[in-house]
């Protein structure tokens, strides 16, 4: 069972009494801090929302008779996943607290032309296999000089990741070293360096707690700017579908700092 499954087991307590907005099952999984999206069309009896919960993604299908609610994956009959794309399109990007200022002043390694049309965040832990994975499916975007990827180095999932962070900041090509320790990550990637200034370890500190301050829980977390021009977040890597329309392809032009 996992965290998600672990968490929501211990909400199913009776005897409360519900607003109306919702059906009773529904709104009290609402009063226990699951938001619901959109109701969805899975092509099937039951209805169906596109939901989340601690920013994971989440199915939610309601009987007929509003009484119950079924939390989990539908399949077909060949084992395909029906509403999961549908549920990561409309949960996975959501409004960020982060202003485009703050992340500009922080403490980041810049990947792409500084021309690129678009500009998009990234919080990086270097023993973070997720976003080497994110790392790899930037590049056709990078490449192609359509894309700035910028970087912002933390240390939260290993003891080693606040030295490795910091010594990709410090290198003298840091976007050269951080596409080495990628594209090497299953290998063991780079070690830290010894003697690595002081500054610049609390640069990777001040970046671990601006992602810690703003309720980022997971890396990669990705920041960009939609079509409205409004700063939104993903924690985790987004699908495919998700970067080529909603991240990598539609964000904010790299000179608008």
């Amino acid at each position: 069972m996992n965290r998600l499954s672990v968490a929501l087991a211990s909400l199913f307590i009776g005897g409360a009494v519900y607003a109306e907005d919702w059906p009773a099952p529904l709104q009290f999984l609402v009063d226990q801090g699951v938001e619901i999206h959109a109701e969805i069309d899975s092509k099937i009896s039951l209805k169906s929302y596109a939901a989340s919960f601690r920013g994971e993604p989440m199915e939610l299908y309601l009987t007929p008779d509003g009484e119950h609610v079924i939390i989990g994956t539908l399949l077909d009959a060949q084992g395909k996943e029906v509403a999961r794309a549908e549920v990561d399109r409309l949960t996975l990007s959501q409004q960020s607290s982060l202003d485009w200022q703050t992340l500009s002043n922080s403490y980041f390694v810049a990947e792409g032309a500084a021309d690129a049309e678009h500009v998009v965040y990234m919080f990086n832990d270097p023993n973070c296999l997720y976003c080497a994975n994110l790392w790899q499916l930037a590049q056709p975007y990078v490449n192609n000089g359509g894309l700035q990827l910028r970087h912002i180095m933390v240390g939260m999932l290993h003891p080693s990741s606040e030295l490795k962070a910091a010594t990709i900041l410090a290198a003298e090509d840091p976007a050269k070293l951080l596409a080495h320790h990628e594209s090497t990550l299953l290998q063991g990637g780079i070690a830290p360096a010894s003697d690595l200034p002081e500054a610049i370890i609390e640069q990777v500190r001040s970046n671990t707690l601006l992602m810690e301050q703003h309720g980022l829980i997971a890396t990669p977390s990705v920041i960009f700017r939609d079509s409205d021009n409004q700063v939104r977040q993903i924690q985790g890597i987004p699908d495919e579908a998700l970067i080529s329309e909603q991240v990598f392809g539609r964000s904010t032009p790299a000179g608008d700092d």
